[in-house]
């Protein structure tokens, strides 16, 4: 029988151990990103103190600076890691294989979830009186930018259209859902969600004209059961940024 602490042809096994040191520094890692966006979404940029951050992740301070060289470089990485999940979230909505108006639909909830669910990492990437390195502003930029430059890419496609052309309604599309969005928590919510988005998709789809109507919808479904032309014949789909004949 081998000796007990050996395997079976007799080679002493190394005692079992827990996670590895890169997988416990990695863990570490994620919980110093998670502290810091908090912190930095309260205070900004230049009133955060690292030792703040190390408290809020329940680490030293010198453990901080062993992942992350100095507080611009933490702050960097809090926003880029925020932009990319907008990012993505803005592709995965504009590509759904659906009409123009769930496409609204899917683009408009991408912003309002985001202010609604986390709202301390939109205003990271959104709110333009928190104090910022200008570094630190090129990558909220270059965040809208991506935004701008995913959508564009689907609707040059679909739209067959230039990018230069893409690029303008692209980047008028992304205000509206950000804008409405921001508005829409910025004024205490003081209408119901559902309602707030059925104005922006509205407004992407139909524009200013939907208002001439009567009255915009109070929610997404009522899009569903709007007629396709008003009482003159002329359509209702074809004044919004969704829903444009791009000049060639």
């Amino acid at each position: 029988m081998p000796e007990e602490g050996r395997g079976v042809a007799g080679v002493r096994e190394l005692p079992r151990r827990g996670p590895s040191r890169r997988a416990a520094a990695e863990a570490q890692q994620r919980r110093v990103l998670t502290a810091a966006g908090e912190v930095f979404a309260r205070r900004g940029f230049h009133a955060t103190q690292m030792e703040e951050i190390a408290v809020r992740a329940g680490i030293s301070k010198p453990i901080v600076y062993k992942h992350f060289t100095s507080k611009l470089e933490l702050y960097s990485e809090v926003v880029q890691a925020h932009a990319d999940r907008l990012v993505s979230e803005v592709r995965r909505a504009m590509n759904i294989r659906a009409g123009n108006l769930a496409r609204a639909r899917a683009a408009v909830s991408v912003y309002f979830d985001f202010v609604e669910y986390d709202p301390d990492s939109f205003r990271m990437l959104f709110d333009t009186t928190l104090p910022s390195e200008p570094s630190v502003r090129r990558c909220t930029d270059r965040a809208v930018d991506d935004c701008v430059h995913a959508v564009a890419g689907i609707l040059a496609r679909d739209l067959d259209t230039d990018l230069d052309q893409a690029r303008l309604v692209a980047a008028g599309l992304m205000g509206i859902c950000r804008f409405t969005a921001q508005q829409w928590s910025d004024g205490g919510r003081q209408i119901p969600k559902e309602h707030a988005m059925a104005l922006a998709v509205t407004l992407c789809v139909r524009g200013l004209s939907a208002g001439a109507r009567g009255s915009y919808p109070t929610s997404c479904r009522d899009l569903d059961r709007e007629p396709t032309s008003d009482r003159h014949g002329n359509s209702n789909r074809a004044h919004g940024f969704l829903n444009v004949d791009l000049p060639a």
